[in-house]
């Protein structure tokens, strides 16, 4: 039933597109680029037209597709309802979370094309209840997992728990209850500010709760994070999002205390329906890793097996294996790391270094990588290097602070959102960690100050203070100087 609301959805926005619609027409899926279709989604217009084959809308031909049933203009109503049916009654999703999907779904054509950006509809109130709903059965069976872990944990250990890619949180909240309170330290941590920013007021009742920015595509050593050793690493539905599982895998166990768990949750089989909701979000095509994944970035049990072994965990076993959210491959996968570990011991090597070299040459700081950061060229990236272990870094610029008033509201915006002490005119959103999703809390913010819609990839476009300032300029007219200036 989803599957069909996916392959309508589809054929309705490639209609609204002005794509050949009738049957025997030819077919270009090029022409969907001409349409205005967003790049980053190359791989879903390619799963979208083989779905459209394998339904008998689009019959594929030694010179491209042609059309073989009609594409329809829009979702039927009888679809809709029987689509309610399904997400109410098996799923158990809400009915207004059920509108929102296939407000989505009916509007796709805006999503492709960014009209819409995807991470407005991730950052919306509703996206929690989605994920609660679709997860619920699964995060149970993770939230049992780790309960057995933490009834035979030792009265005498602290338990230092880790969580990577957290997003909402939607299975901390279901972990945070078994751990014991009065000994467990939890590292909430994600990409965005977004995430950790809201986790913080969610989770103000637990004090043991720290939060941090980390992106698992980077070696934890140029983040802070080398001597990172959690004995329970949390993965919930984020590991399949990364550019390269292998490398990313490698840096999870050398977070992984001697003996420690990582707990996964990860969807092992793609439905076309998965394009509708977690497959428009930015990221889930960003894979590069084509030997390992081709259509998708989903892997299979089998392959996560073999991935988890490969990166040197010991006995990978998979949770759900019969009925319920197994069935349909939502998955809880559990590893442990080996016993042992061998750890880098940086200081030692300063030691032996400061003994044979003079006190200038002596490295202040020494990290140790499993391999080079490449740049998408394939070339050393002397920029990343450069900022590992260089967070809270001094400018190295001239301050430029703002000189109307509308500008100093836009630094204050800018400050708050990006959780910074001070903003300046040519700072940079992307450069000072800002992303699609904390552009969308911009744009709210814009909205109540300005009175004024801007959508997210105008953020994204104008990336400074300055810039985004002379975009408004042209909307609202000349801000008043502030004082002192002229």
């Amino acid at each position: 039933m989803l599957n069909e609301v996916h392959t309508v959805a589809t054929a309705a926005a490639f209609r609204s597109f002005g794509l050949p619609h009738t049957p025997g027409a030819a077919f270009d899926p090029a022409a969907l680029r001409g349409a205005g279709v967003a790049p980053r989604y190359e791989r879903w217009l390619a799963r979208a037209v083989t779905a459209l084959e394998a339904t008998g809308h689009l019959r594929p031909g030694p010179g491209g597709p042609t059309v073989a049933r009609e594409l329809p203009a829009a979702l039927p109503p009888g679809l809709k309802q029987r689509a309610r049916v399904t997400l109410g009654e098996v799923l158990g999703i809400e009915e207004d979370v059920t509108d929102w999907m296939l407000t989505l779904a009916d509007g796709l054509a805006d999503v492709l094309t960014q009209s819409v950006h995807s991470a407005e509809l991730y950052a919306s109130d509703r996206t929690p209840g989605v994920y609660d709903r679709l997860f619920g059965p699964t995060y149970a069976a993770a939230a049992a997992a780790v309960g057995a872990l933490a009834e035979r944990w030792p009265a005498d250990r602290p338990l230092k728990a880790m969580e990577v890619g957290s997003g909402y949180g939607s299975l901390t909240r279901h972990l945070l209850p078994l751990l014991p309170a009065d000994r467990t330290e939890y590292l909430f941590t994600d990409i965005s500010r977004y995430f950790t920013d809201r986790a913080r007021g969610v989770f103000a009742d637990h004090p043991a709760l720290r939060y941090e920015v980390f992106d698992l595509d980077l070696p934890p050593a140029v983040q802070g994070f080398g001597d990172q050793s959690a004995d329970l690493l949390v993965a919930a539905s984020v590991l399949h999002d990364m550019r390269r599982i292998r490398p990313t895998l490698k840096n999870l166990r050398s977070m992984t205390a001697p003996g420690g768990i990582l707990l996964m949750v990860e969807q092992t089989t793609f439905h076309p329906w998965f394009d509708l909701v977690m497959g428009l979000q930015q990221g889930f095509d960003n894979f590069e890793d084509t030997e390992l994944r081709r259509d998708h970035c989903l892997l299979s049990r089998e392959q996560w097996h073999a991935e988890l072994t490969a990166a040197g965990f010991d006995r990978a076993e998979v949770l759900t294996t019969r009925g319920g959210p197994g069935s349909v491959g939502f998955d809880v996968i559990v590893a442990q790391a080996p016993d042992t570990r061998r750890r880098f011991a940086p200081d030692a090597l300063r030691d032996f270094a400061a003994e044979r070299l003079p006190r200038h040459m002596v490295p202040a700081q020494i990290l140790a990588l499993d391999e080079l950061l490449l740049s998408p060229t394939g070339k050393v990236d002397r920029a990343a290097l450069a900022k590992a272990g260089a967070r809270g870094a001094s400018r190295g610029r001239p301050a430029k602070p703002p000189r109307t008033d509308r500008q100093r509201k836009l630094a204050e915006i800018w400050r708050e959102v990006l959780g910074l002490n001070q903003v300046n005119l040519d700072d940079d959103f992307l450069d000072a960690g800002g992303d699609s999703l904390l552009a969308a809390r911009l744009v709210a913010h814009l909205q109540s100050a300005f009175d004024v819609t801007v959508p997210v990839g105008t953020v994204l476009q104008y990336t400074t203070v300055e810039a985004l300032d002379g975009h408004l300029e042209q909307l609202l007219g000349p801000s008043e100087p502030m004082p002192g200036e002229k």
